[in-house]
């Protein structure tokens, strides 16, 4: 529950007392705050020292995004949760600008010891996020995948010789939140 940063602390001493989980769920915007909003800051502490990960995930996390696309006549019933028009964002744009954000703001030396996971939005864009990063002044990016503290999920069609020669292997994972139609 991001929005009460107590409940949410609560919910990750819940979750790890619980055993078997390894992440904390976010998007890459909850309640109209971009993640490197300081409201988070105490529960990435705790999720820092609960020695979890962040995964930032696919999804709408902002009311007012979800207002932009109300009233528009919809593509499908595929996936109706999503409004058609907004799948653009939901599929990786708000992914990657939570990791700028992260960047951005320095939450990765802030917490030395969380790591981020970014999930199903593939991993071919982090290249061209790792350079501009480094145009902005943001030297140790590629650095911080290499120490494993920066991780993405890849997807079947990508070309993972290419990600891999960019920063070795073990900074991609798998997504699996099943069941997906997929």
């Amino acid at each position: 529950p991001f929005r009460n940063p107590r409940a949410a602390i609560e919910e990750v001493r819940n979750v790890r007392q619980m055993g078997g989980a390894v992440s904390i769920f976010v998007r890459g915007m909850e309640w109209d705050m971009p993640v490197n909003h300081p409201t988070f800051f105490p529960i990435y502490e705790e999720i820092e020292g609960q020695n979890l990960a962040v995964a930032v995930h696919i999804g709408f996390g902002s009311p007012t995004i979800n207002r932009m696309f109300e009233g528009l006549p919809g593509l499908s019933d595929e996936l109706p949760f999503i409004p058609p028009r907004g799948r653009l964002l939901v599929s990786g744009l708000l992914i990657q600008y939570a990791f700028h954000g992260i960047v951005s703001a320095g939450l990765i030396e802030d917490f030395p010891k969380l790591r981020w996971v970014f999930l199903e939005a593939g991993s071919e864009w982090i290249i061209p996020a790792v350079r501009s990063a480094e145009r902005s002044g943001h030297r140790r990016v590629r650095k911080h995948f290499e120490e494993g503290r920066l991780f993405a999920s890849c997807e079947p069609d990508e070309d993972l010789l290419y990600l891999t020669r960019q920063f070795g292997e073990d900074w991609l994972v798998v997504a699996s939140d099943l069941p997906h139609a997929d």
